[in-house]
């Protein structure tokens, strides 16, 4: 057994109960579902762009394959929930089917490592929706209770109450995106995940942004399988919370386990590198926002390495635990056979072609890509099939030409405003429009 092997174990140990008792709090992020064939967000973002608008994306560029793929490349950058959002505002709530995707996998070794560590009254916090932790939690048996956010968010206002009275409640999973709901039919079981996309715009909760606060504050956090790259909910919560406490944190490579304990200076030269690269240089968002995470501890360990084959080697057995990976391999084989059939699949070929390619539209807007974002309103425009299609695709090219104002962008953007004004029977439409139009006209 190597010295970091045996670091980790001791630490683990600690934390389990067996020496001191000193708990810590597990922050875990897709990364750990992975190894069940569960796909991350990047993934399922990519899933669901290419069933829904797959045949628009072809149209648009026609034969040109290498611009489709710089299509696709360009939407890397957009955050799931963002397109997400985006998705439910030109589609409907329905893409949340896509969530379908996520479930029916088997737990691995980290679902069940952390299943001990929960029977052993530790916490853990995640972003994950699936349920595989619940699930390896129940086959050992494990007490356990699950936060994400039901009715309003009453379930976190609970546990604020056992935190004001000093008598915290361990053995937790705190679900900080939402969870899909067992038991639940169609789409009752993505409520609470559609519910959560709302942070997108206005930051995590209240509630929830108070248990991870306290938490963070009072406690040693291991990071594990989470890119830190959720910019609008959690990261500015873990990156602006001061505390004293260690933090442990790791990085998935092939290699050997190594331990790795930062410098601030260190720290403070990597974020400084990545933020004064010149605007046509790829930043290493990863990099950047986990040093400023790192920043904000005391004591700093960054692990690097494969951390699930070492739970699963020397972890695993010393809990008493064993797990059947043929099982998990036939699962992850049976979905991937099943990727093309259900609810999800209907839904988005029940979508027409107008919808999508103001979708598709808002994507490359978000991505950048306002010159694209204009073709798509035209593709739109010849697919309208009512009057107030045409004019919602009018206004869409309108902000795009306002926004963009090249040349004579400015008066295309007033015509289209006058055209949609003069068409509108809804006074607050054209309200709307006059406001758009009139916001041109002062700039000009």
């Amino acid at each position: 057994m190597t010295a970091v092997d045996e670091t980790i174990i001791n630490r683990l140990e600690k934390a389990f109960g067996k020496t001191f008792g000193k708990k810590i709090v597990f922050f875990v992020g897709a990364g750990i579902s992975v190894p069940s064939g569960v796909p991350d967000f990047k993934k399922l973002k990519e899933r669901v762009l290419q069933t829904i608008v797959k045949d628009e994306l072809e149209e648009l560029e026609g034969k040109d394959n290498e611009e489709k793929k710089e299509d696709y490349k360009s939407f890397e950058d957009i955050r799931p929930e963002v397109m997400y959002q985006i998705a439910m505002d030109e589609l409907d709530a329905g893409v949340l089917y896509s969530l379908e995707m996520l479930e029916g996998y088997e737990p691995n070794y980290y679902h069940y490592f952390l299943a001990e560590a929960i029977r052993r009254g530790n916490w853990v916090f995640t972003t994950n929706v699936d349920n595989l932790i619940e699930e390896a939690c129940r086959r050992r048996g494990v007490d356990f209770k699950t936060y994400f956010g039901r009715d309003n968010d009453s379930d976190f206002k609970e546990y604020l109450q056992y935190v004001n009275s000093g008598k915290i409640l361990g053995g937790c999973i705190f679900k900080l995106h939402g969870s899909i709901q067992e038991g639940a039919e169609k789409e009752d079981k993505y409520k609470m995940v559609r519910l959560s996309l709302r942070q997108v715009g206005e930051g995590l909760f209240e509630p929830r942004k108070k248990v991870l606060e306290y938490f963070l504050k009072e406690f040693d956090f291991w990071f594990i399988g989470y890119s830190c790259r959720d910019d609008f909910s959690i990261f500015p919560v873990i990156s602006d919370t001061k505390s004293d406490k260690d933090i442990f944190w790791s990085r998935y490579n092939e290699g050997p386990l190594s331990l790795y304990i930062p410098e601030e200076d260190r720290l403070l030269w990597e974020i400084e590198k990545e933020e004064n690269k010149p605007l046509d240089e790829k930043r290493n968002l990863d990099l950047l926002n986990i040093n400023k995470v790192l920043l904000q501890r005391g004591r700093k360990f960054v692990i690097m390495g494969n951390l699930g084959e070492f739970i699963k080697v020397k972890l695993l057995s010393r809990l008493g635990v064993e797990i059947d990976e043929e099982k998990i391999r036939e699962k992850a084989r049976e979905k991937k056979e099943a990727k093309e059939r259900g609810i999800f699949f209907t839904w988005a070929k029940s979508k027409g072609k107008f919808e999508k390619y103001l979708f598709l539209s808002r994507l490359f807007e978000q991505a950048g890509k306002l010159n694209k974002a204009i073709k798509c309103c035209d593709k739109s425009l010849k697919e309208a099939k009512n009057e107030q299609q045409l004019i919602k695709a009018k206004e869409r090219k309108a902000n795009l030409y306002y926004k963009r104002q090249e040349e004579d962008d400015e008066e295309k953007a007033c015509e289209l405003y006058k055209e949609c004004i003069n068409s509108s029977k809804d006074p607050l439409e054209r309200a709307r429009l006059k406001t758009s139009l009139s916001n041109v006209l002062r700039r000009r």
